[in-house]
């Protein structure tokens, strides 16, 4: 299992994506964080429904999501969850979940970080 602390390794830099016609804080990651890309990982987080078209995990509860961080921080502190509406989780319930981990660093209208197949492994 990993831990928010392994996604903190990661620098943020402004761009502008002219197909667009954007600014997207483009994200450069660690080599710690490289080498969890595509791998199957286990974290515990926060599951938030944002009822969209996608779901997220993340490390803190929405009202505290990012406090005292700077922004750079909050961008680490959420997960996109990729095609995972479960019926047995409620908005802002604590839980575990596995799935293959995504890097994002060139799509300004998804998070840096995405789940893919994610499964619940601890509720």
């Amino acid at each position: 299992m990993i831990t928010w602390k392994d996604l903190e390794d990661v620098e943020y830099e402004e761009v502008y994506v002219d197909s667009a016609d954007v600014w997207f804080m483009r994200p450069v990651f660690s080599s710690s964080v490289l080498a969890l890309a595509n791998k199957n990982i286990q974290i515990a987080g926060i599951y938030i429904d944002l009822e969209m078209e996608y779901t997220l995990l993340t490390r803190n509860s929405v009202k505290n999501l990012g406090k005292h961080n700077p922004l750079n921080n909050q961008l680490n502190e959420m997960i996109q969850l990729e095609s995972f509406f479960p019926s047995n989780l409620e908005n802002g319930e604590s839980t575990g979940l596995s799935g293959i981990l995504i890097l994002n660093d060139s799509n300004p209208y998804r998070l840096s970080f995405i789940l893919e197949n994610p499964e619940v492994v601890k509720k």
